[in-house]
């Protein structure tokens, strides 16, 4: 489920395989220890290769947003501690989910699908440019082999050759 919010996560999981409805208490303090435990590690990861390069030049030419399923707050801190953050127009999280974000690109900037590329690794990624018409741009990695071969759209395993 890459890609789905947390929240909804907690739930699927405790309901499906555990059998147990979760309080909205009981599902924040799950998302309080996720984010104690991933936040650090996401800003000392390493980035897909080639996509600063790629941010600097296309931030030159085009408004760049960010649709995710990370809580926004949590987001912003990533991309602040990974010092990244500028290259950003807006940035676009959880509890909102990814169909909305790209409704209120398309709505706050007057665009259309056709003037946007969602840049996405997952089945919610797909899903939400697929549902609001916007062309997407698979990126291949260790996570979602089955995904990549099922897609036969546009994929790219890194930004190094990527052109704009």
């Amino acid at each position: 489920n890459g890609g789905m919010s947390r929240f909804e996560k907690f739930k699927h999981y405790h309901s499906q395989f555990l059998n147990k409805k979760l309080s909205q208490v009981e599902i924040l303090d799950l998302a309080d220890s996720f984010s104690d435990l991933v936040v650090q590690k996401v800003i000392k990861s390493k980035n897909v290769p080639g996509v600063l390069s790629f941010l600097k030049e296309a931030g030159k030419k085009y408004k760049l947003f960010i649709s995710t399923g990370t809580p926004e707050d949590e987001i912003n801190l990533i991309l602040q501690g990974k010092g990244i953050k500028s290259y950003f127009e807006k940035v676009y999280g959880s509890p909102s989910k990814k169909t909305e974000h790209i409704k209120k690109i398309k709505n706050n900037y007057s665009y259309k699908s056709n003037n946007l590329v969602f840049f996405g690794d997952s089945i919610t990624d797909l899903c939400a440019a697929n549902s609001t018409n916007v062309p997407f741009i698979l990126i291949e990695n260790q996570f979602n082999n089955e995904l990549s071969l099922s897609y036969k759209g546009k994929k790219i395993k890194n930004f190094i050759s990527f052109k704009i």
